[in-house]
């Protein structure tokens, strides 16, 4: 006794294309094909589903968050570590630290890690309205500017004492 393919989609709960494609696939055990039609024995078992699962659409098992959230938070605290540890070793801030930063936060989103974002983002709810991206590298410019003048006014304030 044989099904169609209509009947093994609404059987194992899959579209008709999906049947057919692990039909053409070898998939299904037994499956005999006539003409244009495929006659799938009727006490076949759906196949395992082979294909690979996006990130995104993968659950952790950790209160059933994306994996996405995970990645995220491992991110952070990657990069709470890193800064732990260059205070600690009294690292000089420069655009390649916060760079390194924000490459570790950003774990989650591959494409935008440790770059200067390329399109302008608004904020929801808050009073502080980031700079456009054209204005960004001049920005960190002038604050690296403003942070080596001020290191070197601790400097000097330190050897006047």
């Amino acid at each position: 006794m044989y099904m169609t393919v209509k009947q093994a989609a609404e059987k194992w709960e899959i579209s008709d294309r999906r049947v057919r494609i692990l039909c053409v696939e070898g998939k299904v055990s037994g499956v005999i094909r006539e003409g244009r039609r495929w006659m799938i024995p009727a006490d076949t078992r759906k196949p395992a589903d082979g294909r690979f699962k996006s990130a995104e659409s993968l659950l952790a098992a950790i209160d059933r968050k994306p994996l996405k959230d995970h990645i995220e938070a491992v991110g952070h605290k990657e990069a709470f570590d890193f800064v732990q540890d260059l205070v600690k070793e009294q690292v000089p801030l420069s655009e390649s630290i916060i760079k390194q930063i924000h490459y570790l936060v950003l774990a989650d989103k591959r494409e935008d890690r440790g770059v200067y974002r390329k399109v302008p983002v608004k904020i929801m709810g808050a009073k502080h309205e980031p700079a456009q991206p054209y204005l960004i590298q001049i920005k960190m410019e002038k604050l690296f500017a403003g942070y080596a003048n001020a290191r070197l006014d601790n400097y000097l304030m330190i050897l006047e004492k």
